[in-house]
């Protein structure tokens, strides 16, 4: 990711600055879509979420909060087309070069 997401140009209008979770109503209202689609993408992993939610007389109350940073790797990891490429542009070179390190790495221990 960029040094600053917030700074990244095309992104600008998909973040929110200064916060570190956020609602899913906020996701669903920021990407589109409705909350039990985003419910849906928790409960298979797709969208990285903690429950806050409470115990009481044995039933669960899920209260779902998203980590801004996994909001972030969800839009980025979304992106197609020129908009990827203008994103990993935006990457500084060193950190573009130690993420073709990883990936190589990666490849090798499967």
């Amino acid at each position: 990711m960029p040094e600053n997401p917030q700074q990244t140009n095309f992104l600008h209008s998909l973040d929110f600055p200064g916060r570190t979770v956020l609602y899913l109503w906020e996701v669903a209202q920021k990407l589109g879509g409705t909350v039990q689609h985003y419910l849906n993408l928790i409960d298979t992993g797709e969208l990285v979420a903690i429950d806050t939610g409470s115990r009481a007389n044995g039933k669960t109350r899920r209260m779902l909060r998203v980590p801004i940073e996994e909001y972030r790797n969800f839009v980025v990891f979304r992106l197609t087309g020129p908009r990827r490429a203008e994103f990993i542009r935006q990457i500084p070179v060193s950190t573009r070069l130690e993420l073709i390190e990883e990936l190589k790495a990666s490849l090798k221990r499967k």
